[in-house]
Parts: structure tokens; sequence; C-alpha cells
């Protein structure tokens, strides 16, 4: 069973942030256990990272493996592509999924599919709104490589909307985009707050506050429910660093979501506990078998293959792999 991505929408929220986020660093040197799903608006079609974050690999992230399509292409009841966020979505799928292939190839590849599966006119009008895309994401990636000459986050993010407006006009880029600036410029005005010296922390947070409550209701509680999880975390750590039994801690994570949601959270800290403690138990018998120069590597290999198997289930053995791989490379 194929499911969506929720990764990929995380991914895509978090790069309504990157821009400010990079310039800002630049200027400074001159689901429970899911992860949470944003909403169609909390995504981010154009601003991408650059080019040296990208994963080297020639295929689709690991993370989207499984994965639907998301976004889809619509058109009208005369035949004509209509430009809308379920197209940046469709798009955005592509060009992650593409990993880090040269955008000119995943431009040529996803023109290639318009192709075979759109007739005209939508053939050519879809075609044009990709070129559209393809160079607003080129700009975003100039804008974070410092290509572009922005010596602050807001006029880089200025730039950015400037390229907007010159690519799709002032109507269509406001139509696509107007939660996601929503979103840029609350970030950008909460970096201005935490780096205001003159104000204390309930100050501080205050104003944060009143920022996000003039956020559109449904980014709003978006951002809210994307936070949960995280909240929740943070009150089980504050609940155990008091001492509160297991009891407690099962009565917060019920309050917060469920009772199903939180037996599964128990289960999983139970789990984690066992593999703690058989974790505990194994990395001196590790570390003994590797020093023992009496056998060749290969030896010593295999008992250590044969070590994780008697200790760990089958499920954990790929985390004990990378965990004494990076062991190895640490030394």
């Amino acid at each position: 069973m194929t499911r969506r991505a929720p990764a990929l929408l995380a991914v895509c929220a978090a790069l309504a942030v990157a821009l400010a986020l990079e310039l800002g660093r630049r200027a400074d040197r001159t689901g429970i256990a899911e992860p949470p799903v944003p909403p169609p608006a909390a995504r981010s079609p154009v601003l991408a990272r650059r080019t040296s974050d990208l994963p080297a690999q020639p295929g689709p992230p690991r993370w989207l493996a499984g994965t639907d399509s998301d976004g889809r292409i619509e058109i009208d009841a005369h035949g004509h592509f209509v430009p809308t966020r379920e197209a940046l979505r469709w798009l955005d799928y592509r060009v992650l999924a593409a990993g880090a292939a040269p955008l000119g190839a995943t431009e040529r590849a996803i023109a290639a599919e318009l192709g075979r599966t759109l007739e005209p006119p939508a053939r050519q009008e879809a075609l044009e709104f990709l070129g559209h895309y393809v160079r607003l994401r080129q700009k975003s990636i100039d804008i974070l490589d410092g290509k572009t000459g922005a010596r602050s986050q807001r006029e880089g993010f200025e730039q950015l909307r400037a390229a907007r407006r010159a690519e799709l006009g002032e109507t269509l880029a406001r139509e696509l985009y107007a939660d996601e600036d929503a979103l840029m410029l609350l970030e950008l005005d909460k970096q201005d707050l935490l780096g205001d010296p003159s104000l204390d922390a309930d100050e501080r947070a205050r104003r944060i506050a009143a920022l996000e409550g003039r956020l559109p209701q449904a980014l709003y509680e978006a951002r809210a429910a994307m936070r949960a999880p995280a909240r929740l975390r943070e009150e089980v750590a504050a609940l155990r660093a008091r001492g509160a039994s297991d009891a407690e801690i099962f009565e917060a994570r019920a309050r917060a979501t469920d009772r199903d949601a939180a037996e599964r959270l128990a289960a999983l800290d139970q789990k984690r506990a066992a593999f703690a403690r058989a974790l505990a138990g194994y990395l001196p018998e590790r570390d003994a078998l590797l020093a023992d120069d009496s056998r060749s590597l290969a030896e010593r290999e295999s008992a250590l293959e044969s070590l994780r198997r008697a200790r760990f289930d089958e499920a954990d053995l790929p985390r004990v792999r990378a965990l004494d791989e990076d062991a190895a490379d640490s030394h």
C-alpha cells in the first residue's frame, strides 16, 4: 500500500522559512511519532535549498519511498490548464523525487510527462507554467547562494516576491502564495523580536503570540496542530524530570491525544527501554571482541554479527549495524 508523503510535506513547509534563516546566518558571518503534516497552504513550492545541501543521490530520497504523488494537474471544462496550488504541489513532488538531479534535467523529465498525458491547449499552458515554476525555483536557489546581492532576510524575500509577480502577474502570484507569504513574514517578524535585546522573555513571547494570532485562522490552527507533538514531548520530559509515574505520563498523553495513542506511546517507551538495556550489555562485548587481536578481521566481523543477532531482534539489526559503523568511523 502506498501512502501520502508526510516527510515531503514537512520539508516543503520548512522551506517556507529556509530563505530567512539562511540569509540570516550569512549576515552574521559577514502522528505522534510521525512528522507533522502541514496543510496545502503551508507548503512552499519555489523556495529551494542550496545545491550543495541536496542529497548526493541519483534517485528519489529514501523518505519518499512508498509514497503517492502529491498534488494534481487540473483541466477545466474547455480543456485549459488551471494554475493552482495543487499544480505547484504536483511539481514539487517531482522535483524533490528527482533527488540531486540537475534542475534542467528534472524540468525536461516533467515536460515529457506533461507532453504524454495532456492534450492541447492544456499541454502548452502547463508547459508554460512549468517554465515559470523552474525559473522561480532557480531564483530561490540563487538568492540562497548569495548571487542576487540580497543583504538581509527581508530583501531576499522581497526579491523572490518580485520574481513571482514578474513571472505570474500580481493576481496569480497573490493567489498561489498568499499563505506562504503570511508564514514567511511571520518568521521574519519573529526573527526581529528574537534579536531585540530590549525585550525580556515574557514580552517577547507575548509579542510573538500576537503575531501568530494575526495569521489566517486555517494557518493558525495548522501551526498549532504541527506543534502539538513537540509540546507533548516537552510535557512528558518535564513530568519525568519530576519523577512522574508511568500512569501519570499515560494520563497526560491520553489528555493530549487519546487513550489508543497513549497506549501506543507507552508500548514504544517499553520497546526503547528494552533496546537501551540490550545495547548497554552489547557495547562492552562488542568492544572486547573488536580488540581481540588473536582473530582475523573477517573472524571478528563474523563474530560481531553473531553477537548482534544474539542480542537484538531482526528489526533492530540495521540500527545496531549503523551504530557500529559510526563508532568505527569515529576511531
